[in-house]
C-alpha cells in the first residue's frame, strides 16, 4: 500500500485524500483472493494521484511484465507522432508503404483499400490475426497475402497483425526500433525507468500488438498521459486531437 510521498512524477497519497476509503481497497484485495486470480500487482489512481499500490510475490515494483495487448496503445501513439511529423496520414492506404510485401500477382482489392485508420480502429479486412493463419516468418507479409473476408472499416475484428504491421511502419519511417522511437518521443519524457524490452517476430520486427515488456508503474505513467489528452506534467507529449480521436473511435 502507498504511503505519503512521491511516485515518479506524481503524488502518492492515502486513499481517503481522494475520496476512497482504505477499507474499500482492502475489500478489493479480499475479492481478488476470493476469486483466486493470479495477480502480479496493481496501481490505483484517482485525480492523477496514486492512492494504492501492491504486488504479489515474487513480483515487485521493478519487475518487468509482458503487457500483451497494451502494446497496441503504445504502437498507436507512435503512429500519431509520425503523423505529427508529417511522415504519414492515418487516412493513407497501408499498401502504399509496403510495396515490397505485396503479392506478385496483385493485392486483394479489400487490402488495397485498407487505411492506417482502419487498422488503428481494429476494422481490418481480415477475420483474425494473419500470421496465425499463414506459415511465414515474415509476419508483416502475411497481412498482405492472407485473403481478407470483409471490406475494411465496416466492422470490428480483433486483428493483432494489423498492429504488428503498424509497428513495422513506425520502424520503416523512423529508421529505428519501435521502442527506441518511443523512448525518444514519449517514455523518457514521462520519466520511465528504462526497464523496457520489446519482443520481435522471427525477422526482427517489433511485435506491435503484444510484445511490450515493462513495469506496472511505467504503464501507469503512460496511461495517465493518455487520460490527460496526451499531456504529462504540463508538457504536451502526444497531439491532443489524436488522443481524443483514438478514444472516441473505440
Amino acid at each position: 500500500m502507498s504511503k505519503n510521498g512521491c511516485f515518479g512524477e506524481w503524488v502518492v497519497v492515502p486513499p481517503e485524500t481522494v475520496g476512497i476509503p482504505s477499507k474499500a481497497v482492502l475489500n478489493f484485495i479480499d475479492e481478488l483472493e476470493y476469486a483466486g486470480l493470479c495477480m502480479h500487482g496493481f496501481v490505483m489512481v484517482r485525480y492523477g494521484k496514486v492512492f494504492a499500490e501492491a504486488y504479489y510475490a515474487p513480483f515487485h515494483a521493478d519487475f518487468p511484465h509482458r503487457m500483451f495487448s497494451i502494446s497496441k496503445s503504445f504502437t498507436s501513439v507512435a503512429i500519431g507522432l509520425l503523423q505529427e511529423e508529417g511522415k504519414l496520414s492515418i487516412n493513407d492506404r497501408i499498401c502504399d508503404y509496403f510495396p515490397d510485401k505485396l503479392p506478385a500477382g496483385g493485392v486483394h482489392p479489400y487490402i488495397a483499400k485498407t487505411t492506417i485508420r482502419d487498422m488503428l480502429r481494429m476494422a481490418s479486412p481480415h477475420k483474425s490475426t494473419t500470421y496465425k493463419l499463414m506459415q511465414c516468418d515474415d509476419w508483416v507479409k502475411t497481412f498482405f497475402h492472407v485473403e481478407p473476408v470483409r471490406y475494411p472499416g465496416t466492422s470490428f475484428v480483433y486483428d493483432t497483425s494489423a498492429s504488428h504491421v503498424l509497428a513495422a511502419l513506425v520502424e520503416r519511417l523512423s529508421g529505428m526500433s519501435l521502442l527506441d522511437y518511443l523512448k525518444i518521443k514519449v517514455l523518457d519524457k514521462l520519466g520511465c525507468t528504462g526497464e523496457f524490452r520489446w519482443l520481435t517476430d522471427p525477422v526482427g520486427v517489433s511485435m506491435g500488438g503484444s510484445g511490450l515488456i515493462c513495469t506496472l508503474r511505467d504503464v501507469t505513467r503512460f496511461a495517465l498521459m493518455c487520460m490527460n489528452d496526451g499531456a504529462y506534467n504540463g508538457q504536451q507529449i502526444v497531439p491532443r486531437d489524436y488522443i481524443r480521436e483514438r478514444r472516441q473511435s473505440r
